[in-house]
Order: C-alpha cells, then structure tokens, then sequence
C-alpha cells in the first residue's frame, strides 16, 4: 500500500492567512510504501506545489540523478518559477529537501531511497497516489478561496 500525502498545508509564514504573494504551499509529507517511511513529516516542510509538479512529471519520465525531474522531488522551497520556452516550468530551489530515485521498469515503479532501500510499486498505484497528492491543493485552494 502507497501513502502520499501532504499532511497540513499551509503557507510559508505559517500562521494561518492567506498570502498572496506566496508561490508554494508548504506542508510536511507522509509518504510510506507497504508501512515503510519514506519521507515523514519529521523532515520538515516542503514546497509541496513545486513536489507535485515533480510528481506528476514521473508519470513520463524517471527521476535519478542522471535525469532529474526537479533538484529534490520534495524540495524545502520553490523561490521562483520561469518559462524557459521549454514544454516544463522551470522552479529555483533551495539545496535542501528530501529525494528518491524514480524509476520506471515495465508496469511497475522502482523507488530508490538514499539509505539503499527498494521498493516496486505498481505504475497504476503510482499514478493514483500522485494524482491524489495533487488533488489536494487544488481541493485546498478551493477551500480558501470560499
């Protein structure tokens, strides 16, 4: 089983209003496969826009350090955001954050943590966990904007 989620989204201030100036919204992520951690929300907030720009482009492409979708594919922050003419956004980071390798192999996904633990992932079950994850701030946009 997949879990992957943000589990409070806030601004950067954090402090419960809304900022239109911001870019990102933060939050500490659960993501966990088969009950194992693999990023917890004791890391800290990430820019979770920014991660799941870099989630959904794993759906096409693989994340390692060869062929980075995104610096980390939960990076602390987003500072800024520039179309390069390219097809893909490009957003600035910071150089911290928290990262696995991404992998496609046939109809399974390979996840590559930094401590040398594997795991194989259904590529439906992948889809489906980065589609929910992003579903979530646009759910949470809505919500603030009511």
């Amino acid at each position: 089983m997949l879990t992957l989620e943000p589990t409070r989204l806030h601004w950067i201030k954090d402090d419960g209003l809304d900022d239109p100036c911001e870019l990102c919204a933060h939050a500490p992520v659960r993501f966990e496969i088969d009950g194992a951690s693999v990023v917890s929300p004791a890391n800290g907030d990430v820019a979770v826009s920014a991660a799941a720009i870099y989630l959904l482009r794993t759906l096409e492409s693989n994340h390692t350090p060869s062929s980075p979708v995104g610096e980390h594919l939960f990076p602390c922050c987003g500072h800024a955001m520039y179309d390069t003419g390219d097809d893909e956004v490009f957003i600035m980071n910071c150089p911290k954050g928290s990262n696995v390798d991404v992998q496609h192999e046939g109809d399974s996904m390979q996840i590559n943590t930094k401590d040398g633990r594997i795991f194989i992932v259904p590529c439906d079950e992948w889809r489906i966990a980065v589609y929910a994850f992003s579903d979530t701030l646009n759910v949470r946009r809505q919500e603030t904007e009511e």
